[in-house]
This record gives structure tokens, C-alpha cells and sequence, in this order.
């Protein structure tokens, strides 16, 4: 699900469960790769939202989270950054980062 700034803290902040946010650019090609992963990872077994930002269309996001570059993977629960990771992941990757970010926290 593609957020905007105005929409991001009641959808991602305030977020019942986990959130991970895809920032991601229209002319990254590695982030259009990822594009099935996520929605793989979204249909998954984790307790998890998937969320994408165009940070083309968001620029406030991009700074605020201080993304430098694309594609980055924004963990957030309760609100609170968890974790990031930078780059294309395998869908394994990408589950391992979440379980891994997950794993003990309250």
C-alpha cells in the first residue's frame, strides 16, 4: 500500500502491527525488482504491514528518515524505527530482517 506525508503517521506510525516501509524511487530499477518480494512478504505469514513511500513524491519523508538511497526497508512498531536495511533484498533477506528486528521486542 503506497502512503503519502499526510498519510503516514496515522497509517504507518499508528499502526496496530509491525510496519515495514519500502522508500523507493519511480527510476530505481532495483526497487521495481522488489515490487513481487513485497507483495510476497505482505501475503506472508508474518504479522506485518507493508507499506511503499515514493520518495520522489514525498521529499519530507525521504529527509526526515534520512534516506540516502534507494530501495530502503524501514521497520517501525509502536510507532519507533526498529530497523532499516539499504539495498534489494531476497525475499529471504527481507524476512530474516523483520523476524530479526521482531524477535524479543515488547
Amino acid at each position: 500500500m503506497e502512503v503519502t506525508a499526510r498519510e503516514f503517521e496515522e497509517e504507518v506510525l499508528k499502526c496496530q502491527r509491525p510496519a515495514l516501509v519500502d522508500f523507493w524511487g519511480s527510476w530505481c530499477i532495483p526497487c521495481k525488482q522488489m515490487e513481487p518480494v513485497l507483495e510476497k512478504l505482505s501475503e506472508s505469514e508474518l504479522d506485518l504491514e507493508v507499506f511503499s513511500v515514493n520518495i520522489n513524491r514525498n521529499p519530507g519523508l525521504r529527509m526526515r528518515y534520512r534516506i540516502a538511497g534507494v530501495p530502503t526497508f524501514i521497520l517501525f512498531r509502536d510507532g519507533v524505527e526498529r530497523g532499516r536495511v539499504v539495498g534489494a533484498q531476497t525475499p529471504e533477506q527481507l524476512v530474516e530482517f523483520v523476524r530479526g528486528h521482531l524477535d524479543g521486542a515488547e
